[in-house]
């Protein structure tokens, strides 16, 4: 299948999955106003759209395409659920008005800088984030693990894996205290962080 077509009349349809096609569009949907479930898992889209009249939407699985950017999800504000594992993502921008998100998949994109995790401190409700595979995993230096268990305090998961207390008390023995560019940057601008 290459379109979304043909689906008018399903106003009542709850979940739709139309994975491993080769859908390059998202469209077609308008009329599923109650959708709470979408998976276009394993197609050829190459961003987001036309996905505006799904208020109810509180499952969204766009892995495994070609996704460089996240847009056009504001009005998404039931989400839940949001995986974009396996794409060409490298900026975590466009989440901020997800305010009941609590899961997130950007595994194996190409986020090269851990600091794009800081974005996700305003999803108050986030509690698991997989991260894994990105280019800024695989810096020793950057200890993203420990940098995000600092900054995102309400995670309980991470890559799959339980944050560990012991993990916490590093992420604070580490990053407490230090003027990060990021705190430093506010001061001068007149902010206080």
């Amino acid at each position: 299948m290459s379109s979304i077509q043909n689906l008018e009349k399903f106003v009542n349809l709850r979940k739709l999955k139309l994975l491993d096609n080769n859908i390059t569009v998202i469209q077609g949907l308008e009329n599923l106003r109650v959708l709470e479930e979408l998976s276009l898992e394993k197609n050829k889209l190459q961003s987001i759209q036309n996905l505006e009249n799904l208020k109810y939407l509180k499952k969204l699985d766009l892995g495994s395409n070609k996704i460089k950017r996240i847009a056009n999800i504001q009005t998404l504000v039931n989400l839940t659920q949001l995986s974009l594992e396996n794409n060409e993502i490298s900026r975590l921008d466009g989440l901020e008005e997800l305010q009941c998100l609590m899961e997130l998949y950007v595994g194996n994109n190409l986020i090269s800088d851990v600091k794009e995790t800081i974005k996700l401190k305003e999803l108050q409700r986030l509690i698991i984030l997989d991260i894994s595979g990105n280019i800024m995993c695989l810096s020793k230096e950057q200890n993203y693990r420990i940098f995000c268990i600092f900054h995102l305090r309400k995670l309980r998961v991470l890559d799959g894996l339980s944050i560990d207390p012991t993990e916490h008390l590093e992420a604070k023995d580490t990053f407490s205290g230090r003027l990060t560019d990021e705190i430093l940057h506010g001061r001068l601008n007149g902010r206080k962080l």
